[in-house]
């Protein structure tokens, strides 16, 4: 086989990839019901907290990995990012830290992307 034919080869692996990752209606919905769930109590201050299933939207923190809440803003602070972005004017409400590699590393988020780690 030549590189062509294995790019080719490759581009349909992908694409049925993609397909069989594609959701319908009803499951984008219920990704926008949880979105918008409000937790069982309010943010605050070192609350420990994770991604809501399906949630993460970021490279860090993994999944697996909690974070304490360092600040809850009163205003949320606009992502600027360019309008083709997925964060684009994001609600970044709250401030959370994480270890990453041994260093202390404070994130911001849309705080409808997280829940109580004890929940």
């Amino acid at each position: 086989m030549n590189l062509s034919e294995l790019l080719n080869e490759a581009s349909k692996e992908m694409n049925r990839r993609n397909n069989e990752k594609k959701a319908s209606i009803e499951e984008i919905k219920d990704f926008i019901t949880r979105l918008n769930q409000k937790p069982e109590r309010p943010f605050k201050y070192g609350d420990i907290v994770t991604w809501k299933d399906g949630m993460k939207n970021r490279r860090f923190p993994d999944y697996d990995e909690r974070g304490v809440i360092s600040e809850v803003l009163d205003t949320p602070i606009p992502c600027p990012d360019d309008t083709g972005s997925q964060y684009y004017m994001e609600p970044q409400d709250v401030k959370v830290v994480v270890f990453r590699d041994g260093e202390f590393c404070e994130y911001m988020f849309d705080s409808r992307r997280l829940r109580h780690a004890d929940n």
